[in-house]
């Protein structure tokens, strides 16, 4: 089986390596070519361009940041669906959301391709050592013969048709950014008021809230920490979030004022920071 990586960001680099050190045979394509060519050192080959990269692969992966990068990779004259073989299988891994998601699947079936969608949850240390959670929308046939790769990146199920893992994903997301979101108001309200951050966790440590506190209060305020989640893409997820939840005729009042602090946060120049330095709009 050869497998096709499509975007080596934070994830995707570290998701190919995993699979090399698993043994596949990976052909890889990133829009910065330098970063493919660190992995050609360690045997994978380089495309030219998403299509090159599908014409030679069983399994394609595609992990980039947005609608428009995937509308770039898979459905331009240059994109993944234009060279990819009847029979292969796409694994839409970019967190999207569910009506674009079901688009991608029909663009697949008129080529005679299978897509599911597969975000994950999980940072970049879990995706080094396979140990991501994956959710995974589509035909179960289609998840059968992805399943190889899927066992090599992390643990999976099947949890409906094409568009449900996304759904998942972005239930998931929505509460965890909106508890970042409200941890960061509490941080920044708590400094504004002298109340030392650290015995304030001492008191909330006899609680639940305690632990969930000191975990992202700690993220917040610790400089030197790694950048596990970027905020612009913490913020793009918040979006997806309204827009589904807009196709659902639902309204979610609290998430969108969440997406309008993540959003201000970009605005201010956060948005490479991790999303738990939404802190550092909240001060001043």
């Amino acid at each position: 089986m050869k497998v096709g990586l499509i975007g080596l960001g934070n994830m995707g680099y570290r998701m190919a390596e995993r699979l090399l050190d698993e043994g596949f045979s990976l052909i890889v394509y990133n829009r910065t070519r330098e970063r493919a060519l660190r992995l050609s050192e360690r045997g994978a080959e380089v495309a030219s361009s998403p299509r090159d990269l599908a014409s030679r692969a069983d399994v394609i992966i595609d992990m980039v940041s947005d609608e428009a990068a995937v509308r770039q990779t898979l459905l331009s004259e240059s994109g993944a669906l234009a060279g990819a073989r009847p029979g292969a299988v796409v694994l839409e891994m970019s967190t999207l959301y569910p009506q674009f998601v079901r688009e991608l699947g029909d663009a697949a079936r008129e080529r005679g391709v299978s897509l599911i969608d597969a975000p994950v949850l999980g940072s970049t240390t879990q995706a080094r050592e396979g140990r991501l959670s994956i959710m995974v929308g589509g035909e179960e046939g289609a998840y059968v013969r992805a399943r190889p790769v899927l066992d090599a990146l992390g643990s999976h199920r099947l949890v409906g048709p094409l568009g449900m893992g996304t759904a998942y994903k972005l239930v998931i997301n929505a509460v965890l950014i909106s508890m970042v979101g409200v941890m960061a108001e509490g941080l920044a309200l708590a400094r504004a008021a002298g109340v030392n951050p650290e015995a304030a966790l001492d008191v909330m440590g006899e609680h639940p809230v305690g632990r969930v506190a000191r975990y992202y209060w700690g993220r917040m305020m610790d400089e030197s920490a790694p950048v596990r989640f970027a905020l612009r893409l913490a913020e793009k997820d918040m979006r997806y979030v309204l827009r589904t939840a807009a196709d659902l005729l639902r309204e979610l009042p609290i998430m969108a004022e969440v997406q309008q602090t993540f959003l201000r946060a970009r605005r201010l120049g956060l948005g490479d920071l991790d999303y738990t330095k939404v802190f550092k709009s909240l001060e001043g």
